[in-house]
């Protein structure tokens, strides 16, 4: 019995000492997490404009959101929401809404 329960704790260090050091060499850097996070925002927007059909236009949405569904962290189980890309490549937008 002592046999198996020391096999067991080399067993457990040995796998905690891999899996720190595949944390360690897995670990973006800052750089590269930074690039990674521009590029989801990117892709989340162009998405946006496509279902809009194009930017400074309002996307509404038709149902209340499921777990899932929408890429917001947490969104509100009982809100609709509306999304918009707005191009402020041309200067300042006044947007209105009725």
């Amino acid at each position: 019995m002592k046999l198996v329960s020391r096999f067991f704790c080399l067993a457990a260090i040995a796998i905690s000492s891999i899996a720190t050091n595949a944390y360690a060499q897995e670990r973006p850097s800052d750089a590269g997490l930074m690039a990674f996070k521009v590029y989801h925002h990117m892709v989340y927007m162009v998405t946006t404009a496509k279902q809009a059909g194009g930017t400074n236009k309002l996307l509404h949405t038709k149902a209340l959101p499921t777990e899932g569904t929408d890429p917001v962290v947490t969104p509100a189980l009982d809100h609709i929401y509306t999304k918009v890309v707005i191009d402020l490549s041309d200067g300042p937008v006044t947007v209105e809404y009725p």
